[in-house]
């Protein structure tokens, strides 16, 4: 079974500068990330654990209690109704250059489930989309799998880095997204958006 594990794996980089050269970092399917031992073996690595801004306030409680965000005043603004039927609550950021919105279904199912809808959704709108890092995070104790794909809506090329949960509190979507060649500069404030997320209900 380790060596279908192993099969299956992306190498990434080399576990760092300082790293033992006989180390590779490499991540699984569902963006966990694995260190690969010279002598065949392999360990988890440990799941990043990300936290929201200090100066971040309570912005939103989800409609079911579910969950709740946290965000630096005066940075979002919430709009008066979504662009997507689907999504709960939409924020837009204080350059109109980012925007977020979440999406929350109280049915639970596996988080591959969920990546496969949400994939199959971007998919819908342009079937080139491509996925271009997963990686398995930890925000607020909570398991979520970060995912950043590309994609281009109406000729527009479009970076989306999300969030995505799935458990006992059912399947939740923490969503950003702006334009791809403004993705560098924006990361940041994507990332402060997500990290607010907090899930209510365990």
């Amino acid at each position: 079974m380790r060596n279908c594990l192993i099969a299956t794996l992306t190498v990434l980089v080399l576990a760092g500068s300082n790293a033992r050269a006989e180390e590779l970092r490499a991540k699984l399917s569902d963006g966990r990330g694995v260190i690969l031992k010279e002598d065949g073996t392999w360990v988890f690595a440990p799941t990043p654990e990300v936290s929201r801004d200090k100066d971040a306030e309570l912005a939103y409680e989800g409609k079911h209690k579910s969950f709740a965000l946290h965000l630096k005043p005066g940075v979002w603004n919430k709009a008066d109704k979504p662009t997507n039927p689907v999504a709960e609550v939409m924020f837009v950021h204080k350059s109109n250059d980012i925007y977020a919105m979440i999406i929350a279904e109280r049915v639970a199912a596996p988080l591959e489930v969920l990546k496969k809808a949400a994939f199959d959704n971007m998919r819908s709108v342009d079937k080139n989309v491509q996925i271009v890092e997963e990686e398995a995070r930890k925000v607020g104790g909570v398991d979520v799998l970060c995912v950043t794909s590309k994609l281009t809506s109406q000729g527009i090329p479009l970076v989306f880095h999300n969030y995505y949960y799935a458990g006992k509190a059912g399947m939740i979507q923490i969503i950003t997204w702006t334009s791809e060649n403004l993705y560098e500069e924006s990361k940041a404030e994507m990332d402060n958006f997500l990290n607010g997320f907090v899930l209510l209900k365990k």
